[in-house]
């Protein structure tokens, strides 16, 4: 019974220090030598075991990993081991051993806790354990997990607490990336552009990210189902051809280790690329990856440049009406099911081109436009209208119109539309530059055939008067006729050097204006006077009516002259050898001169454009000169800051009116 009793006390002893060194304790003490001593003297027995748990628990101290400590309350002394203290960074017996030593090394966010723990400790009689944080001696952050026990009398009085200390940084943080390393790869696939599904041999889901449930447009009831069959199920009505995405999938199944690469179209037009490789653990096949991307809208890219490649091929045909033709042809159904092109023809809209791949969807007789040139978006009998203008250099010149059926027209395709549209102006802009271009060679041919023209007539006739007067027997009265169609046929020479000198002034813009006081009335005078011969070759008769006091004005006289010289030549050349008259007035400080022919008169749509530099009213086979002279009137009037224009004479043929201002204009220029 003694033996038995002694046995039960080693146990109890051995529990109650179970905590510091349990695996140790088990190892080391011989239960039966401690019995047998037992059986002798008590106090030898008590002596010997004592010395024997003491000897056991130091060696424990030094070989377990964690660090001890005991607080006895009576005396306020803490003891640490020396694994504790080399913990916290002492050297072996170094800690100064007092609690208040013991706070100083906990982390001051852990402070106050780890003081409200330490007091549970009096009121929890099977101990507690917590982490708290530690500051050693040379600066570093340690966590430590501890346990504590306090430790009483018979009375039930505490004498001591006891306890031990791990450090478990590294452990927590391990822990942590453990613990993590789901969520992080989770995360990670989550935030990937791609989808990715991934199966097993016989087609269950392993895995899935967001952004496949997203491009698949899966629904939420099926998500957890993890089936393959049932997602196939959802992938099949989406896909434009499904019999062979389905064929393509059992083939890969019945071909484990095989890899792929297709691209999938949608009904709806999305576009997605898919690659799909087997699964592998070690050698192994384990299942299979499917990764699905997203490319509409790099398709969508692709087919617009496509398209606007092609567009500007057809486009740089100078047959407008083919190319366009062929552009609403090459639009169709990309843009639309029909297309037309208006463009305004003297202010009104004329269709010039329109194609429709059904009667039902032709584009209508009036394409609605805005004032402000803003593309215009809108139904149009239960279908989308889309009608962007046609612009050259902010003026509109026409208009292009689609017309969609079941699909509603959205920026990129507002965009495409409109870069089209610009791509189409600078055709037709091109196109009209071409033919001022040809325009222009042709006035060109045709300025200098009237040059040699204009020159070979009057050298001609000089020319044959001079031969006249040297021949023998010439009679004064026929010299005096030669000389005068010498001097005659001089100045037209002269009016004909002139004019290309002064062209060549303005458009260099050196014509200069040498102003003074000029008496236009006398001008008028001198030129008629001048002109006498050639309005009597032309049978004309001219009048002249002029204010009874002087009309003066500061201008410069050579460039009046040449206004009224130019003006009254005009009449004489178009007068039909009918009357012509020269009137002068003043009024208001400006001065008009006005003449007036009975000729063959202006054309309302020629009335603006003669005053251009080589344009005439008349073919020039009947009428000979450069057309230049109402263009030079013009410069120099506007340069005087007058005005010039041409209205019709009720009598027939036309007047032009100059009006001059007296006074001198700051603004013209010397």
């Amino acid at each position: 019974m003694v033996r038995v009793g002694a046995r039960q006390t080693i146990a109890d002893l051995i529990k109650r220090y179970a905590d510091w060194a349990p695996v140790f304790l088990r190892q080391h003490l011989d239960l039966d030598k401690l019995g047998e001593l037992a059986l002798g003297n008590t106090c030898t027995f008590r002596n010997h075991i004592a010395a024997e748990l003491e000897r056991l628990i130091a060696a424990g101290r030094q070989l377990t990993p964690a660090g001890s400590f005991e607080w006895e309350l009576a005396t306020n002394v803490v003891r640490w081991s020396d694994a504790l203290s080399r913990i916290y960074g002492f050297h072996p017996g170094a800690f100064p051993g007092t609690v208040e030593a013991f706070l100083e090394r906990v982390h001051p966010d852990d402070r106050e806790r780890t003081m409200r723990l330490v007091a549970e400790v009096f009121e929890n009689p099977r101990g507690l354990t917590y982490e708290h944080r530690i500051i050693t001696l040379d600066g570093q952050i340690r966590l430590l997990f501890s346990r504590v026990d306090l430790i009483k009398d018979r009375d039930g009085h505490p004498l001591r607490m006891i306890g031990s200390s791990w450090d478990v940084t590294e452990l927590r943080t391990i822990d942590q990336d453990i613990e993590g390393s789901p969520w992080l790869l989770r995360a990670t696939l989550d935030a990937t552009a791609d989808g990715l599904l991934v199966v097993d041999r016989v087609g269950n889901i392993k895995m899935f990210n967001e952004r496949f449930l997203e491009l698949w447009r899966i629904p939420v009831e099926l998500r957890e189902q993890r089936s393959d069959a049932a997602l196939l199920e959802i992938a099949l009505v989406q896909i434009a051809d499904p019999d062979t995405f389905l064929h393509h999938v059992h083939e890969l199944y019945a071909n484990p280790g095989a890899e792929s690469f297709d691209v999938l179209r949608f009904l709806d037009g999305r576009v997605y690329e898919r690659y799909s490789r087997p699964s592998r653990v070690v050698d192994a096949i384990v299942g299979r990856v499917w990764s699905f991307r997203d490319v509409t809208e790099r398709e969508r890219l692709l087919a617009r440049q496509t398209f606007l490649v092609d567009a500007s091929r057809l486009l740089s045909s100078l047959d407008i009406e083919s190319a366009l033709e062929a552009l609403a042809h090459t639009a169709l159904p990309y843009l639309g099911q029909a297309c037309a092109i208006d463009l305004w023809v003297d202010g009104k809209p004329r269709r010039l081109v329109s194609h429709a791949l059904a009667p039902e969807y032709e584009v209508p007789a009036e394409t609605p436009t805005r004032p402000d040139c803003v593309p215009i978006v809108h139904e149009y009998k239960g279908k989308a209208l889309l009608a962007i203008p046609l612009q050259v250099r902010e003026r509109v010149i026409g208009v292009m119109a689609f017309v969609s059926a079941g699909v509603v027209y959205d920026h990129a395709d507002l965009e495409i539309a409109s870069e089209l549209c610009h791509r189409i102006s600078l055709m037709l802009e091109n196109e009209r530059l071409f033919e001022e271009l040809k325009a222009a060679l042709r006035s060109r041919d045709e300025f200098l055939s009237i040059a040699a023209h204009e020159i070979r007539g009057p050298l001609t006739s000089i020319h044959l008067g001079v031969q006249m007067l040297t021949e023998q027997g010439v009679t004064d009265a026929k010299r005096d006729e030669l000389l005068k169609l010498i001097a005659r046929e001089d100045r037209q020479l002269a009016r004909f050097v002139d004019d290309l000198v002064d062209l060549t002034r303005i458009r260099t813009g050196r014509l200069r204006l040498e102003l003074a006081d000029v008496d236009l009335g006398d001008v008028v005078r001198e030129v008629v006077t001048r002109l006498a011969t050639d309005l009597e070759r032309a049978g004309s008769k001219l009048t002249v009516q002029t204010e009874q006091v002087p009309v003066i004005g500061k201008w410069d006289r050579v460039r009046v002259d040449q206004i009224v010289t130019n003006l009254v030549t005009n009449a004489i050349k178009f007068g039909l050898g009918k009357p012509i008259e020269v009137a002068v007035v003043a009024r208001g400080g400006t001065a008009t001169l006005t003449v007036t022919d009975q000729g063959i008169g202006v054309a309302p749509d020629q009335r603006e454009r003669i005053f251009e530099p080589f344009e005439r009213g008349v073919s020039v086979q009947h009428y000979g000169g450069l057309g230049l002279g109402l263009f030079i009137t013009r410069t120099i009037v506007t340069r005087l800051g007058g005005t010039v224009h041409v209205e019709p004479n009720p009598g027939g043929g036309c007047r032009f009116i100059v009006e001059l201002p007296q006074a001198r204009n700051h603004d013209v220029k010397h």
